[in-house]
């Protein structure tokens, strides 16, 4: 009798153990964290599919929101350097295991200022004005919250979002020239003990130089209370007038690198640059007219900044 060996193979089918590690999950804050707002937060895994993956949120471990693949939770942050931590927990499938990854949020603000270094006339209350080739200086104040020490706080300046303009540890300030159209200079401040990040934005202008024509009393030296680019003069004898430039680089002004060529009419009468090219005098008997108007008109312009430049005029009005 033949014995017949029956081998029965049994095999056992089970669903594999997945190794699987916490550094795998990534966690990441949408778009700025600013005070008093909502941030958006993402959680993404380089290995797993987080989409039929149980999530739960946690804000400074109490449960907001659980569910099926909530892969982005919102958050309403609170004032400038009060921290919220918020904590995804979450259990991968076949893993074997729990996963949590947190983040600490806390808003931090930057505020940003220009200032132009250009002229500006007598007794003016207003701000400096940039014109093209003119030196900006900007400065960013940061907010953190905390006695945050500026040896350990990052700048990174930039021109219109693409031209680095400074970065590094308390470069809270940064320079450049102006230029024909207004310019954006955004600033990225961190906070490099803890990480915490502001970012801001300030616009600069863009300004065409001018001229301001005052006249000059001999009594009562200049008369500020009132210009004279868009009122003009009527039967006067004789006039002094006072030319201030506005808006060219106040450092070419000062060391008199301004042209200046004053007109009559189409007449020069005067040029040149230096102390005193910005006053002329003009009498009546000089101009030759008994009665009529004659325009009274000033061409200046940078010599160094050579795109700084401009035209400006007045009109005299007088009758016998």
């Amino acid at each position: 009798m033949k014995k017949l060996l029956l081998t029965i193979i049994l095999f056992i089918f089970a669903l594999p153990h997945v190794s699987f590690a916490v550094d795998e999950l990534k966690l990441t804050v949408v778009g700025d964290v600013k005070p008093y707002s909502y941030a958006t937060l993402k959680l993404s895994s380089s290995y797993a599919d987080l989409g039929g993956t149980r999530i739960a949120w946690y804000h400074d471990g109490e449960l907001e929101e659980e569910g099926i693949g909530l892969v982005t939770h919102k958050v309403q942050l609170r004032g400038v350097g009060e921290a919220v931590e918020v904590t995804a927990m979450l259990a991968i499938p076949n893993s074997g295991g729990r996963f949590k990854q947190t983040m600490t949020l806390s808003p931090a603000l930057v505020d940003t200022i220009w200032e132009a270094q250009t002229a500006t006339p007598p007794f003016y209350r207003g701000k400096a004005l940039p014109s093209h080739e003119s030196l900006i200086k900007t400065m960013a104040i940061a907010h953190f919250g905390t006695s945050t020490d500026s040896t350990q706080i990052n700048y990174t300046w930039k021109k219109d979002k693409n031209t680095g303009i400074g970065s590094g540890i308390n470069i809270k300030s940064s320079s450049l020239f102006g230029a024909w159209e207004n310019t954006s200079v955004p600033v990225k401040v961190t906070a490099t003990i803890n990480n915490m990040t502001a970012n801001s934005s300030v616009d600069i202008p863009s300004f065409k130089p001018a001229v301001i024509f005052y006249e000059v009393s001999p009594t009562q030296g200049i008369l500020t209370q009132e210009i004279l680019n868009n009122n003009p003069i009527r039967n006067t004898v004789e006039l002094s007038i006072k030319a201030i430039p506005f808006g060219f680089s106040s450092k070419e002004k000062s060391k008199s690198q301004i042209l200046y060529e004053w007109r009559a009419g189409n007449k020069i009468i005067k040029s040149g640059q230096g102390d005193g090219m910005e006053e002329i005098f003009i009498s009546r008997g000089n101009s030759n007219l008994k009665e009529g108007e004659i325009n009274i008109s000033l061409s200046t312009q940078n010599t160094i900044n050579v795109m700084q430049y401009t035209l400006d005029k007045f009109s005299w009005k007088f009758t016998e």
